[in-house]
């Protein structure tokens, strides 16, 4: 696996669309890779926290706890019961959404493009 550094050294001496490409493709690998430990150092972390602690500080400074939510979140699967067993709520539910669309249709835009490399 190839540094950042060694990345960049073949970037700048390979002036070449090709050589762009396949450095992305690395890159992108190496991503994904390093993602994949990320999850299983933070799931190691959380088995390893001490039993009933919220937050805590590692010998070597680091921070481990969990968050506190700040907003709240929809329940989807007891709305979607709430609305099955409710057909009356879950008509005018749906009337509403697709009023809501209509409305919103007329202000609706296109994004910017954005380029790619496959």
């Amino acid at each position: 696996m190839k540094s950042p550094a060694q990345l960049r050294t073949t970037l700048n001496q390979y002036p070449d669309l090709d050589t762009a490409a396949k450095v992305y493709h690395e890159a992108s690998g190496i991503i994904k890779q390093y993602a994949e430990i990320k999850r299983e150092a933070e799931q190691a972390a959380f088995d390893r926290m001490p039993a009933g602690t919220m937050k805590c500080r590692t010998a070597s400074g680091h921070n481990c706890g969990y968050t506190q939510p700040k907003a709240k979140r929809l329940d989807k699967e007891k709305w979607d019961a709430y609305l099955a067993s409710n057909p009356d709520v879950a008509s005018q539910y749906h009337e509403a959404q697709a009023f809501i669309s209509d409305i919103q249709a007329g202000f609706m835009t296109m994004g910017d493009a954005r380029f790619y490399v496959r």
